[in-house]
């Protein structure tokens, strides 16, 4: 039993990997190679690596997505950058055209794959060839490197030790050579003294890294180790010497100049990331790359619901702390209101006491008195006991029983005073804390809305390789002014506006927009402009587009 997956299920898994890779992946990787191009004409050294994994990024992505045109035009950056970071370019400047030409035609189809049928999306095939003749042409250079006049690269490491080589040890070997050519005629001699000069000089040439040397020598090496009566050995050592000096002389001017060029290049740097870090400092940013996160555009607009219900269970709180409150202001009223009873009650419990202390002193004495007849009863055999007293019992428990009601609603009454107060402090502090999170609210809810939102002009620069592109396509000039850069607009709805705005855009130059020649006979600048603009109007974005061809 053999387990298949059904086609229609490989073509969503394809669809979804390509939409992946055009709205995720891709726009990442293009954003790294425009940073290196900036650096690149800034004249500074980019991070090649870092260049090179983003094209072989693009140039796999684009393998997976099925659209091999793209992943032919990412081979060929590629390859580029890879001989750019081992120094193999001469000619940086036109390295940089096709760099930059690459990477816009990069960016247009990107766009164009966005916007319709990604796998008719194919390269400039002029471009694609001219990356190409460029490439065998490196090749051509590598191969004949060795016969250049032009002076070796050297590392910087070295550059100091192969200039003291040749103006020290191999001068050295020149000035004697020299001083036996001054001293002595006779061929053998001055023989075997090119013989010396020979083999020390290649010696210094395979030590420091020096093949123009070797290959200059090594000829002379045969003749000096073999018995050539018809040759003019002093003629040749006058004419070795001179030619050893002229090709010394031009590699030291050229390693002294990659020395400068260097310097001049690693001062520039500097001061390019001085000026950078004196930004930051300003700015209090951190140095560190700043990391990024991925998420989908649903569930940030469920963020955004979210955090727009609890502002909703906000505003709630809110008007349940204003009752608070109000309740609050009601009881504190009932306070003012009880304080008459109070002291009323309090002007009761002290005459009460009063009363109270009076009476507990008669007891007292009519307790003497029955102790007394108590007393005088036990001489008696009759028995007979005083019956009459001054304080009854059952008043006493009255008087004390009103005592404890009036003592308990005075308690009653400092309690519910006590409580006002607390209330009232809890209150207050929920209106502080209900408006910190108000704040924290409002910005989470800013935070989460301008992350959908782009400046305007991210969204326009994207026309402008399809606009140079099409110009060369019907042979006409025209250039895009874009107006309202700073304007946010949600990043969705830009995406959701790429296809109709690029239908616009090819009207306008295919059919608006005059041929330089009919411009020219109607009094029009030679170069057209089309206009893109932004505006905010009220809680809405305007976007319009016009140009100066037919019609104006």
């Amino acid at each position: 039993m053999t387990n298949t997956l059904d086609p229609a299920v490989l073509e969503a898994i394809a669809l979804e990997a390509q939409q992946c890779f055009l709205e995720e992946d891709a726009p990442e990787y293009l954003a790294v190679l425009r940073h290196g191009l900036e650096q690149v004409e800034l004249g500074a050294t980019p991070d090649y690596k870092a260049l090179m994994r983003a094209a072989h990024s693009v140039k796999g992505g684009a393998g997976i997505a099925r659209m091999p045109s793209l992943s032919a035009l990412a081979h060929s950056i590629e390859d580029l950058l890879e001989a750019w970071n081992a120094g193999k370019i001469q000619d940086t400047d036109s390295a940089s055209i096709l760099m930059q030409q690459g990477i816009e035609e990069l960016a247009y189809m990107l766009d164009s794959a966005r916007s319709g049928n990604s796998e008719a999306v194919e390269a400039n095939p002029n471009l694609l060839a001219a990356l190409e003749e460029f490439r065998v042409s490196l090749q051509q250079d590598q191969t004949t490197s060795t016969a250049s006049e032009d002076p070796p690269e050297v590392s910087s490491a070295r550059v100091e030790l192969v200039l003291s080589m040749l103006t020290s040890d191999l001068e050295s070997c020149l000035v004697r050579f020299e001083e036996l050519l001054a001293a002595s005629t006779d061929p053998m001699e001055i023989r075997d003294g090119m013989a010396i000069l020979t083999d020390e000089g290649i010696l210094l040439g395979e030590a420091f890294g020096q093949p123009w040397l070797v290959e200059l020598l090594e000829p002379i090496v045969e003749l000096t180790h073999e018995i050539h009566n018809e040759i003019d050995f002093p003629a040749l050592a006058h004419s070795l010497v001179k030619k050893l000096r002229q090709k010394r002389d031009r590699v030291v001017e050229g390693l002294k100049s990659q020395k400068l060029d260097r310097e001049k290049a690693a001062q520039k740097e500097a001061q390019m990331q001085e000026t950078i870090d004196h930004d930051a400092s300003l700015q209090g940013e951190s140095q560190e790359r700043l990391q990024y996160l991925r998420l989908p555009v649903d569930r940030v607009e469920r963020m955004g619901s979210r955090v727009g219900e609890l502002i909703t269970a906000h505003e709630r709180l809110t008007i349940q702390q204003q009752q608070l409150r109000q309740a609050s202001l009601n009881l504190r009223r009932l306070v003012e209101q009880v304080k008459p009873v109070r002291d009323a009650v309090q002007t009761l419990y002290d005459r009460v006491s009063t009363d109270e202390s009076q009476a507990s002193m008669r007891p007292a004495r009519g307790g003497d008195a029955i102790a007394q007849r108590v007393g005088e009863s036990e001489h008696l055999e009759t028995g007979e006991a005083d019956n009459t007293t001054e304080f009854d019992a059952l008043e006493l428990d009255r008087y004390t029983a009103l005592h404890s009601s009036l003592q308990t609603f005075e308690e009653l009454i400092t309690q519910v005073q006590e409580t006002r107060f607390d209330i009232d402090l809890v209150s207050r502090e929920f209106a502080q804390n209900l408006s910190g999170l108000r704040g924290d609210l409002d910005r989470l809810y800013d935070d989460i809305n301008s992350s959908r939102l782009v400046p305007f002009k991210d969204f326009a620069q994207r026309f402008i390789p399809q606009l140079n592109r099409i110009n060369q396509r019907v042979g006409k000039k025209s250039t895009l002014q874009i107006s309202g850069e700073d304007v946010p607009i949600d990043k969705v709805l830009l995406e959701q506006l790429q296809t109709p705005l690029t239908h616009i855009l090819n009207n306008a130059l295919d059919h608006g927009i005059e041929l330089p020649g009919e411009r020219a006979a109607l009094d029009k600048p030679e170069t057209a402009t089309i206009a893109i603009e932004a505006q905010i109007e009220g809680s809405e974005v305007a976007i319009s587009l016009k140009d100066d061809g037919r019609g104006n």
